[in-house]
Protein backbone atom coordinates (compact mmCIF):
# COMPACT_ATOMS: atom_id res chain seq x y z
CA UNK A 1 0.00 0.00 0.00
CA UNK A 2 2.86 2.48 0.71
CA UNK A 3 4.87 1.36 -2.27
CA UNK A 4 1.57 2.12 -4.70
CA UNK A 5 1.21 5.45 -2.68
CA UNK A 6 4.74 6.32 -3.45
CA UNK A 7 4.15 5.38 -6.98
CA UNK A 8 0.86 8.06 -6.79
CA UNK A 9 3.07 10.42 -5.04
CA UNK A 10 6.19 9.95 -7.79
CA UNK A 11 4.16 10.40 -10.74
CA UNK A 12 1.90 13.07 -9.18
CA UNK A 13 5.23 14.99 -8.92
CA UNK A 14 6.34 14.31 -12.04
CA UNK A 15 3.11 15.67 -13.75
CA UNK A 16 3.21 19.06 -11.98
CA UNK A 17 6.60 19.12 -13.05
CA UNK A 18 5.52 19.05 -17.00
CA UNK A 19 2.37 21.72 -16.44
CA UNK A 20 4.80 23.69 -14.44
CA UNK A 21 7.25 23.47 -17.44
CA UNK A 22 5.08 23.84 -19.90
CA UNK A 23 3.23 26.76 -18.68
CA UNK A 24 7.12 28.56 -17.88
CA UNK A 25 7.87 27.75 -21.77
CA UNK A 26 9.25 30.01 -23.36
CA UNK A 27 8.74 29.16 -26.89
CA UNK A 28 6.17 32.04 -27.22
CA UNK A 29 8.62 34.45 -26.86
CA UNK A 30 10.69 35.44 -29.62
CA UNK A 31 13.23 37.05 -27.59
CA UNK A 32 13.44 34.67 -25.26
CA UNK A 33 13.50 31.56 -27.78
CA UNK A 34 16.24 33.14 -29.52
CA UNK A 35 18.43 33.89 -26.66
CA UNK A 36 18.47 30.66 -25.18
CA UNK A 37 19.29 28.89 -28.53
CA UNK A 38 23.12 29.95 -28.40
CA UNK A 39 22.81 28.81 -24.80
CA UNK A 40 21.69 25.19 -25.47
CA UNK A 41 24.39 25.00 -27.87
CA UNK A 42 26.97 25.33 -25.15
CA UNK A 43 27.36 29.10 -25.41
CA UNK A 44 27.34 30.93 -21.99
CA UNK A 45 26.68 33.93 -23.02
CA UNK A 46 25.65 35.86 -26.31
CA UNK A 47 25.90 39.59 -25.85
CA UNK A 48 24.08 41.85 -27.16
CA UNK A 49 26.38 43.69 -29.75
CA UNK A 50 28.06 40.68 -31.07
CA UNK A 51 28.09 39.32 -34.79
CA UNK A 52 27.53 35.49 -34.46
CA UNK A 53 26.80 32.76 -36.68
CA UNK A 54 25.80 29.15 -36.29
CA UNK A 55 29.00 27.75 -36.44
CA UNK A 56 27.95 25.53 -39.17
CA UNK A 57 26.98 28.30 -41.90
CA UNK A 58 29.07 29.02 -44.65
CA UNK A 59 28.60 31.13 -47.30
CA UNK A 60 26.79 30.15 -50.34
CA UNK A 61 28.13 29.00 -53.18
CA UNK A 62 25.16 28.98 -56.32
CA UNK A 63 27.41 26.69 -57.88
CA UNK A 64 26.77 23.71 -55.50
CA UNK A 65 23.29 24.15 -54.82
CA UNK A 66 21.81 26.95 -57.83
CA UNK A 67 17.79 26.82 -56.31
CA UNK A 68 17.95 26.62 -52.61
CA UNK A 69 19.87 28.69 -50.04
CA UNK A 70 19.87 25.94 -47.57
CA UNK A 71 19.61 26.14 -43.53
CA UNK A 72 20.74 23.19 -41.19
CA UNK A 73 17.83 23.10 -38.51
CA UNK A 74 19.35 22.58 -34.71
CA UNK A 75 17.45 20.65 -32.92
CA UNK A 76 17.78 20.96 -29.04
CA UNK A 77 17.35 17.31 -28.44
CA UNK A 78 21.23 16.85 -30.24
CA UNK A 79 22.53 19.02 -27.69
CA UNK A 80 24.27 17.06 -24.78
CA UNK A 81 23.13 19.79 -22.30
CA UNK A 82 19.24 20.14 -23.18
CA UNK A 83 18.55 16.39 -22.90
CA UNK A 84 15.71 17.88 -20.93
CA UNK A 85 14.07 18.77 -24.23
CA UNK A 86 14.84 15.90 -26.30
CA UNK A 87 10.55 14.94 -26.68
CA UNK A 88 10.64 18.81 -27.83
CA UNK A 89 12.73 19.47 -30.39
CA UNK A 90 12.27 22.79 -32.11
CA UNK A 91 14.42 24.19 -35.55
CA UNK A 92 16.24 27.19 -35.09
CA UNK A 93 14.02 30.07 -37.14
CA UNK A 94 11.99 28.70 -40.25
CA UNK A 95 14.58 28.11 -42.65
CA UNK A 96 15.05 31.73 -43.26
CA UNK A 97 15.96 31.87 -46.39
CA UNK A 98 14.55 29.40 -48.92
CA UNK A 99 15.06 30.77 -52.49
CA UNK A 100 11.93 30.35 -53.58
CA UNK A 101 12.55 31.68 -57.20
CA UNK A 102 14.84 34.48 -58.96
CA UNK A 103 14.37 35.84 -62.55
CA UNK A 104 16.47 37.92 -64.92
CA UNK A 105 15.61 40.65 -67.41
CA UNK A 106 18.49 40.42 -70.04
CA UNK A 107 20.08 43.91 -71.61
CA UNK A 108 21.92 43.78 -74.73
CA UNK A 109 25.48 43.55 -74.34
CA UNK A 110 26.40 47.28 -75.59
CA UNK A 111 23.68 48.59 -73.44
CA UNK A 112 23.70 49.46 -69.70
CA UNK A 113 21.38 49.54 -67.41
CA UNK A 114 21.25 50.89 -63.44
CA UNK A 115 21.18 49.21 -60.40
CA UNK A 116 17.29 48.67 -59.85
CA UNK A 117 15.12 49.44 -57.01
CA UNK A 118 12.22 47.64 -55.56
CA UNK A 119 9.31 47.70 -53.70
CA UNK A 120 6.01 45.53 -52.60
CA UNK A 121 2.00 47.24 -52.64
CA UNK A 122 -0.31 46.42 -50.01
CA UNK A 123 -1.44 43.47 -51.75
CA UNK A 124 1.97 41.80 -52.28
CA UNK A 125 2.56 42.49 -55.62
CA UNK A 126 6.62 43.12 -56.72
CA UNK A 127 7.75 46.17 -58.76
CA UNK A 128 11.02 46.62 -60.01
CA UNK A 129 12.47 49.85 -61.84
CA UNK A 130 15.71 50.80 -63.37
CA UNK A 131 16.54 53.09 -66.20
CA UNK A 132 18.40 52.13 -69.31
CA UNK A 133 19.58 52.64 -73.09
CA UNK A 134 19.18 49.44 -74.49
CA UNK A 135 17.16 49.76 -77.74
CA UNK A 136 15.02 46.11 -77.24
CA UNK A 137 13.94 45.39 -72.96
CA UNK A 138 11.03 42.40 -73.72
CA UNK A 139 8.59 43.73 -76.17
CA UNK A 140 9.43 47.60 -75.47
CA UNK A 141 11.31 49.35 -77.60
CA UNK A 142 13.87 52.47 -77.03
CA UNK A 143 11.91 55.58 -76.86
CA UNK A 144 14.46 58.72 -75.45
CA UNK A 145 18.11 58.88 -74.84
CA UNK A 146 17.61 56.38 -71.42
CA UNK A 147 14.06 55.41 -70.60
CA UNK A 148 12.51 54.47 -67.50
CA UNK A 149 11.85 50.61 -67.09
CA UNK A 150 8.98 49.12 -64.35
CA UNK A 151 8.11 45.81 -64.27
CA UNK A 152 5.19 44.08 -61.91
CA UNK A 153 5.49 40.05 -60.67
CA UNK A 154 3.39 38.97 -58.41
CA UNK A 155 4.37 36.52 -56.02
CA UNK A 156 4.56 33.55 -58.58
CA UNK A 157 7.18 35.03 -60.51
CA UNK A 158 4.49 36.19 -62.63
CA UNK A 159 4.95 39.03 -64.94
CA UNK A 160 2.15 41.22 -65.12
CA UNK A 161 3.53 43.72 -66.99
CA UNK A 162 6.04 46.22 -68.01
CA UNK A 163 6.04 49.44 -69.15
CA UNK A 164 8.87 52.27 -70.63
CA UNK A 165 8.54 55.58 -70.32
CA UNK A 166 10.57 57.95 -71.99
CA UNK A 167 10.93 61.58 -74.26
CA UNK A 168 13.15 61.91 -77.87
CA UNK A 169 16.63 62.72 -77.37
CA UNK A 170 15.86 62.84 -73.00
CA UNK A 171 17.58 60.65 -70.26
CA UNK A 172 15.73 59.92 -67.66
CA UNK A 173 17.88 59.12 -64.41
CA UNK A 174 15.45 57.17 -61.95
CA UNK A 175 16.41 57.52 -57.98
CA UNK A 176 13.48 55.74 -56.60
CA UNK A 177 10.46 53.84 -56.09
CA UNK A 178 7.53 53.45 -54.19
CA UNK A 179 4.00 51.37 -53.87
CA UNK A 180 1.15 52.12 -51.91
CA UNK A 181 -1.23 50.03 -49.51
CA UNK A 182 -4.09 50.34 -53.31
CA UNK A 183 -1.39 49.41 -55.72
CA UNK A 184 0.13 52.55 -57.36
CA UNK A 185 3.65 52.78 -57.95
CA UNK A 186 5.19 55.91 -58.00
CA UNK A 187 8.87 56.26 -59.58
CA UNK A 188 11.16 59.62 -59.11
CA UNK A 189 14.62 60.74 -60.92
CA UNK A 190 15.67 63.53 -63.42
CA UNK A 191 15.46 64.38 -66.63
CA UNK A 192 17.36 66.51 -69.22
CA UNK A 193 14.24 67.23 -70.86
CA UNK A 194 10.68 67.31 -71.62
CA UNK A 195 8.27 64.63 -70.06
CA UNK A 196 5.15 66.10 -68.67
CA UNK A 197 6.59 69.47 -70.10
CA UNK A 198 9.10 71.63 -71.90
CA UNK A 199 11.74 71.18 -69.54
CA UNK A 200 12.05 74.33 -67.00
CA UNK A 201 15.68 74.09 -66.19
CA UNK A 202 18.77 73.00 -67.07
CA UNK A 203 17.96 69.77 -64.72
CA UNK A 204 13.97 69.23 -63.62
CA UNK A 205 12.94 66.46 -61.45
CA UNK A 206 10.00 64.30 -62.44
CA UNK A 207 7.65 61.92 -60.27
CA UNK A 208 5.10 59.69 -62.37
CA UNK A 209 2.47 57.41 -60.73
CA UNK A 210 1.00 54.01 -62.67
CA UNK A 211 -2.26 52.79 -62.00
CA UNK A 212 -2.30 49.37 -60.35
CA UNK A 213 -3.21 48.62 -64.04
CA UNK A 214 0.08 50.16 -65.29
CA UNK A 215 -1.30 53.04 -67.28
CA UNK A 216 -0.06 56.52 -66.06
CA UNK A 217 -2.37 58.44 -63.65
CA UNK A 218 -0.12 61.40 -64.00
CA UNK A 219 3.34 62.48 -64.86
CA UNK A 220 4.85 65.65 -62.21
CA UNK A 221 7.87 68.10 -63.46
CA UNK A 222 9.31 70.76 -61.28
CA UNK A 223 12.38 72.77 -61.15
CA UNK A 224 13.84 75.90 -60.13
CA UNK A 225 12.72 78.74 -62.27
CA UNK A 226 14.47 81.95 -63.43
CA UNK A 227 13.71 85.50 -64.78
CA UNK A 228 11.96 85.43 -68.51
CA UNK A 229 15.54 86.34 -71.15
CA UNK A 230 18.23 84.41 -68.64
CA UNK A 231 19.25 81.11 -69.17
CA UNK A 232 18.55 79.09 -66.47
CA UNK A 233 21.53 76.84 -65.18
CA UNK A 234 19.71 75.47 -61.99
CA UNK A 235 19.59 71.69 -61.59
CA UNK A 236 17.30 69.43 -59.41
CA UNK A 237 18.70 65.94 -58.42
CA UNK A 238 16.11 63.48 -57.00
CA UNK A 239 17.45 61.00 -54.46
CA UNK A 240 14.43 59.05 -52.41
CA UNK A 241 10.76 58.72 -52.18
CA UNK A 242 8.51 57.49 -49.89
CA UNK A 243 4.21 56.99 -50.29
CA UNK A 244 1.67 57.50 -46.76
CA UNK A 245 -1.02 55.83 -46.23
CA UNK A 246 -3.20 58.89 -48.19
CA UNK A 247 -1.27 58.26 -51.39
CA UNK A 248 0.32 61.64 -50.44
CA UNK A 249 4.34 60.99 -52.12
CA UNK A 250 7.56 62.89 -50.53
CA UNK A 251 10.41 62.77 -52.81
CA UNK A 252 13.93 64.51 -50.99
CA UNK A 253 17.19 65.75 -53.49
CA UNK A 254 19.00 68.27 -53.70
CA UNK A 255 19.55 71.48 -56.26
CA UNK A 256 22.54 74.14 -56.91
CA UNK A 257 20.20 76.80 -56.44
CA UNK A 258 17.09 77.90 -53.83
CA UNK A 259 14.39 75.55 -53.98
CA UNK A 260 11.44 75.71 -51.53
CA UNK A 261 9.11 78.15 -49.82
CA UNK A 262 11.22 78.68 -47.13
CA UNK A 263 14.66 79.12 -49.83
CA UNK A 264 18.03 81.31 -48.65
CA UNK A 265 18.42 83.49 -51.27
CA UNK A 266 20.51 81.96 -54.09
CA UNK A 267 21.71 79.36 -51.93
CA UNK A 268 21.57 75.58 -53.00
CA UNK A 269 21.20 72.49 -50.72
CA UNK A 270 18.86 69.96 -49.83
CA UNK A 271 15.09 69.87 -50.42
CA UNK A 272 11.99 67.77 -49.92
CA UNK A 273 8.70 68.51 -51.70
CA UNK A 274 5.03 66.92 -51.50
CA UNK A 275 2.70 65.97 -54.13
CA UNK A 276 -0.85 65.17 -52.86
CA UNK A 277 -2.53 61.63 -54.40
CA UNK A 278 -3.77 63.08 -57.57
CA UNK A 279 -0.55 65.11 -58.13
CA UNK A 280 -0.65 68.44 -57.11
CA UNK A 281 2.46 69.70 -56.00
CA UNK A 282 1.46 71.18 -52.01
CA UNK A 283 5.22 72.26 -51.33
CA UNK A 284 8.58 72.19 -51.22
CA UNK A 285 11.12 72.89 -48.51
CA UNK A 286 14.64 73.98 -48.79
CA UNK A 287 17.09 72.42 -46.29
CA UNK A 288 20.30 74.46 -46.01
CA UNK A 289 22.90 75.99 -43.82
CA UNK A 290 24.90 78.85 -45.31
CA UNK A 291 28.37 77.93 -44.94
CA UNK A 292 27.23 73.73 -44.95
CA UNK A 293 27.17 71.09 -47.41
CA UNK A 294 23.32 68.75 -47.14
CA UNK A 295 22.53 65.90 -49.15
CA UNK A 296 19.06 64.37 -48.21
CA UNK A 297 19.67 60.56 -49.06
CA UNK A 298 16.39 58.97 -48.27
CA UNK A 299 12.71 59.64 -46.92
CA UNK A 300 10.27 57.37 -45.31
CA UNK A 301 7.21 57.64 -43.48
CA UNK A 302 5.56 56.60 -40.02
CA UNK A 303 2.52 55.03 -41.05
CA UNK A 304 1.07 55.27 -37.14
CA UNK A 305 1.62 59.34 -37.06
CA UNK A 306 2.32 60.74 -40.53
CA UNK A 307 5.80 61.92 -39.45
CA UNK A 308 8.05 62.05 -42.29
CA UNK A 309 11.64 61.53 -42.05
CA UNK A 310 14.72 63.26 -44.01
CA UNK A 311 17.88 61.63 -43.62
CA UNK A 312 21.27 61.83 -45.33
CA UNK A 313 24.86 63.08 -44.92
CA UNK A 314 26.47 66.65 -44.13
CA UNK A 315 29.16 68.74 -44.04
CA UNK A 316 29.79 71.48 -41.17
CA UNK A 317 26.08 71.69 -40.66
CA UNK A 318 24.99 71.82 -36.83
CA UNK A 319 21.22 70.81 -37.49
CA UNK A 320 20.64 71.38 -33.37
CA UNK A 321 21.48 75.31 -33.86
CA UNK A 322 20.87 75.79 -37.88
CA UNK A 323 24.27 77.12 -37.88
CA UNK A 324 27.72 76.04 -39.55
CA UNK A 325 30.00 73.88 -36.93
CA UNK A 326 33.42 75.84 -36.28
CA UNK A 327 35.79 72.79 -37.03
CA UNK A 328 38.16 74.56 -34.29
CA UNK A 329 35.80 72.08 -32.39
CA UNK A 330 36.79 68.58 -34.00
CA UNK A 331 33.84 68.31 -35.23
CA UNK A 332 32.66 68.60 -38.66
CA UNK A 333 32.87 65.29 -40.89
CA UNK A 334 30.46 63.44 -43.08
CA UNK A 335 27.74 63.24 -40.75
CA UNK A 336 25.08 61.14 -40.86
CA UNK A 337 21.60 63.45 -40.15
CA UNK A 338 17.64 62.54 -39.50
CA UNK A 339 15.26 65.30 -39.68
CA UNK A 340 11.35 64.81 -38.82
CA UNK A 341 8.87 66.89 -40.84
CA UNK A 342 5.02 67.09 -40.24
CA UNK A 343 2.35 67.09 -42.92
CA UNK A 344 2.83 70.57 -43.45
CA UNK A 345 6.47 70.53 -43.94
CA UNK A 346 7.45 72.03 -40.48
CA UNK A 347 10.71 70.64 -39.84
CA UNK A 348 12.06 69.82 -36.47
CA UNK A 349 15.42 68.10 -35.28
CA UNK A 350 15.86 64.52 -35.03
CA UNK A 351 19.35 63.10 -34.44
CA UNK A 352 23.09 63.89 -36.08
CA UNK A 353 25.90 61.48 -35.10
CA UNK A 354 28.51 64.48 -34.87
CA UNK A 355 31.29 62.73 -36.09
CA UNK A 356 34.85 63.61 -35.91
CA UNK A 357 36.14 64.42 -38.70
CA UNK A 358 35.34 61.25 -39.97
CA UNK A 359 32.30 60.02 -42.35
CA UNK A 360 29.21 57.64 -42.92
CA UNK A 361 27.04 57.38 -45.82
CA UNK A 362 23.57 56.79 -45.86
CA UNK A 363 22.12 53.97 -48.43
CA UNK A 364 18.37 53.45 -46.92
CA UNK A 365 16.10 54.49 -44.04
CA UNK A 366 12.77 52.98 -42.61
CA UNK A 367 10.15 53.37 -39.88
CA UNK A 368 9.02 50.28 -37.67
CA UNK A 369 5.78 49.52 -36.91
CA UNK A 370 6.34 50.91 -33.13
CA UNK A 371 8.04 54.23 -34.97
CA UNK A 372 12.04 53.52 -34.63
CA UNK A 373 13.95 54.78 -37.61
CA UNK A 374 16.39 52.03 -38.82
CA UNK A 375 19.13 53.89 -41.53
CA UNK A 376 21.60 51.56 -43.22
CA UNK A 377 25.34 52.62 -44.92
CA UNK A 378 28.45 52.18 -44.36
CA UNK A 379 31.28 54.10 -43.20
CA UNK A 380 35.43 53.39 -42.56
CA UNK A 381 35.21 53.94 -38.61
CA UNK A 382 34.25 51.73 -35.72
CA UNK A 383 31.27 53.03 -34.69
CA UNK A 384 30.09 50.04 -32.57
CA UNK A 385 32.16 50.08 -30.19
CA UNK A 386 32.89 53.67 -30.11
CA UNK A 387 36.64 53.33 -30.64
CA UNK A 388 36.54 55.60 -34.05
CA UNK A 389 39.91 53.35 -35.25
CA UNK A 390 39.98 53.27 -39.13
CA UNK A 391 38.82 50.23 -40.91
CA UNK A 392 38.15 48.94 -44.14
CA UNK A 393 34.51 50.21 -45.48
CA UNK A 394 32.22 48.39 -43.61
CA UNK A 395 28.18 47.70 -43.74
CA UNK A 396 26.33 49.51 -41.16
CA UNK A 397 22.73 49.92 -39.05
CA UNK A 398 21.81 51.85 -37.11
CA UNK A 399 18.30 51.81 -34.60
CA UNK A 400 16.92 55.42 -33.39
CA UNK A 401 13.92 55.31 -31.39
CA UNK A 402 11.14 57.78 -31.26
CA UNK A 403 12.82 60.56 -29.29
CA UNK A 404 15.91 60.10 -31.90
CA UNK A 405 17.57 58.56 -29.06
CA UNK A 406 20.40 55.84 -30.46
CA UNK A 407 19.40 52.50 -29.18
CA UNK A 408 22.26 50.77 -30.94
CA UNK A 409 24.71 50.30 -33.62
CA UNK A 410 25.73 47.22 -35.83
CA UNK A 411 28.90 46.72 -38.41
CA UNK A 412 29.90 43.81 -40.33
CA UNK A 413 31.99 42.48 -42.87
CA UNK A 414 36.13 42.54 -42.93
CA UNK A 415 37.33 44.88 -40.54
CA UNK A 416 40.88 45.30 -42.61
CA UNK A 417 42.09 44.41 -45.86
CA UNK A 418 43.51 41.20 -46.84
CA UNK A 419 46.70 40.32 -49.13
CA UNK A 420 46.36 44.07 -50.43
CA UNK A 421 42.93 44.08 -51.44
CA UNK A 422 40.76 46.73 -50.37
CA UNK A 423 37.46 44.99 -48.48
CA UNK A 424 34.10 47.26 -49.07
CA UNK A 425 31.24 45.79 -47.27
CA UNK A 426 27.99 48.60 -47.44
CA UNK A 427 24.10 48.18 -46.68
CA UNK A 428 21.70 49.10 -49.85
CA UNK A 429 18.60 48.39 -48.39
CA UNK A 430 16.63 47.71 -44.85
CA UNK A 431 13.12 46.29 -44.47
CA UNK A 432 11.52 45.94 -41.39
CA UNK A 433 7.92 43.28 -40.72
CA UNK A 434 5.35 43.68 -38.49
CA UNK A 435 7.64 42.47 -35.38
CA UNK A 436 10.39 44.49 -34.87
CA UNK A 437 13.10 42.45 -36.93
CA UNK A 438 15.22 44.11 -39.03
CA UNK A 439 16.16 43.01 -43.11
CA UNK A 440 19.33 44.17 -44.36
CA UNK A 441 20.80 43.29 -47.90
CA UNK A 442 24.04 44.92 -49.17
CA UNK A 443 27.11 44.15 -51.68
CA UNK A 444 30.69 43.20 -49.99
CA UNK A 445 33.63 42.46 -51.70
CA UNK A 446 34.74 40.43 -48.92
CA UNK A 447 33.40 37.70 -46.27
CA UNK A 448 30.39 38.81 -44.23
CA UNK A 449 30.21 35.43 -41.93
CA UNK A 450 33.63 35.08 -41.72
CA UNK A 451 36.09 38.09 -42.16
CA UNK A 452 39.44 36.13 -42.57
CA UNK A 453 37.59 34.14 -45.62
CA UNK A 454 37.50 35.15 -49.43
CA UNK A 455 34.25 36.23 -50.89
CA UNK A 456 32.42 33.37 -53.31
CA UNK A 457 32.78 36.00 -55.86
CA UNK A 458 34.62 39.23 -57.10
CA UNK A 459 31.64 41.09 -55.30
CA UNK A 460 28.65 39.08 -53.45
CA UNK A 461 25.15 39.81 -52.00
CA UNK A 462 24.38 39.89 -48.44
CA UNK A 463 21.33 39.34 -46.44
CA UNK A 464 21.09 39.87 -42.74
CA UNK A 465 17.95 39.54 -40.25
CA UNK A 466 18.36 41.01 -36.74
CA UNK A 467 15.70 41.46 -33.95
CA UNK A 468 14.62 44.51 -32.32
CA UNK A 469 17.05 44.20 -29.81
CA UNK A 470 19.90 44.26 -32.29
CA UNK A 471 20.95 40.34 -31.83
CA UNK A 472 21.88 38.54 -34.99
CA UNK A 473 19.23 36.35 -36.15
CA UNK A 474 20.87 34.74 -39.28
CA UNK A 475 23.21 35.85 -42.41
CA UNK A 476 23.53 34.71 -46.24
CA UNK A 477 26.08 35.53 -48.30
CA UNK A 478 25.26 34.66 -52.11
CA UNK A 479 27.89 34.85 -54.97
CA UNK A 480 29.68 32.43 -57.75
CA UNK A 481 33.77 32.34 -58.64
CA UNK A 482 34.50 34.89 -60.85
CA UNK A 483 31.05 36.61 -61.30
CA UNK A 484 30.00 40.37 -60.14
CA UNK A 485 26.78 40.45 -58.13
CA UNK A 486 25.99 44.07 -56.85
CA UNK A 487 22.77 44.52 -54.43
CA UNK A 488 19.93 46.84 -54.97
CA UNK A 489 17.24 47.16 -52.50
CA UNK A 490 14.97 44.89 -50.41
CA UNK A 491 11.51 44.47 -49.60
CA UNK A 492 9.02 42.47 -47.41
CA UNK A 493 5.47 41.57 -47.96
CA UNK A 494 2.72 41.05 -45.37
CA UNK A 495 3.48 37.21 -45.69
CA UNK A 496 6.65 38.05 -44.14
CA UNK A 497 8.44 36.54 -47.65
CA UNK A 498 11.85 39.05 -49.10
CA UNK A 499 12.11 39.74 -52.23
CA UNK A 500 16.00 41.46 -53.25
CA UNK A 501 17.14 42.74 -56.40
CA UNK A 502 20.58 44.31 -58.04
CA UNK A 503 22.62 43.09 -61.00
CA UNK A 504 24.74 40.46 -62.15
CA UNK A 505 27.49 39.78 -64.90
CA UNK A 506 26.87 36.06 -64.46
CA UNK A 507 27.15 33.79 -67.39
CA UNK A 508 26.26 30.95 -65.95
CA UNK A 509 23.09 28.34 -66.63
CA UNK A 510 21.47 29.11 -62.90
CA UNK A 511 20.53 32.82 -64.16
CA UNK A 512 19.24 32.23 -67.29
CA UNK A 513 21.46 35.49 -68.74
CA UNK A 514 21.75 35.14 -72.29
CA UNK A 515 23.41 38.72 -73.09
CA UNK A 516 24.65 41.82 -71.71
CA UNK A 517 27.25 42.84 -69.48
CA UNK A 518 25.38 43.20 -66.79
CA UNK A 519 21.53 41.76 -66.14
CA UNK A 520 18.96 42.83 -63.63
CA UNK A 521 17.34 39.79 -61.23
CA UNK A 522 15.12 40.09 -58.86
CA UNK A 523 14.78 36.94 -55.76
CA UNK A 524 12.21 35.98 -53.69
CA UNK A 525 12.88 34.44 -50.21
CA UNK A 526 11.00 33.03 -47.25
Amino acid sequence: MIQVERKILIRLTILIFIIFFYACSPTSNKEIKNFLIPLVQGNSSLPQNSFTSNPEEQPIDLDQNPNILEENPIVIGENENAAIFEERPFVFGENPLHLEWSTLLEIPSDDTIKIPNVAIDGNGFIYVASDSNANLIGNELKIGTRDVILKKYDSRQNELWMKRIGSRNTSLIITGLAADRNGNAYVTGYTNGPLEKALISDQDMFLVKFNPDGTIAWKKQAALKRARGVYNTYKVFTEGITVDIFGNSYVVGTSNGPFGDNANGNLGGGYIIKFDTNGNQIWVKQISIVGASIYPKKVAVDESSGQIYVAGTSNNANFRTNKKFNYSNGVGGDDLFILRFNENGNQEFFTQTNLYRDSITLNSLTVDSLGNVLAGGSSFIDLEFGTHERTSLRGILIKYDLNGDQRWIRQFGPRENVRLIERSTTVTGVATDENGNIFTTGSTNGNVINEHSEPLGNQDIFLTKYNYLGQIEWIRQIGRQGETLYSGGIGIDFNGDLYTTGLTDDNGKDYQVIGGNLDLFLMRFR
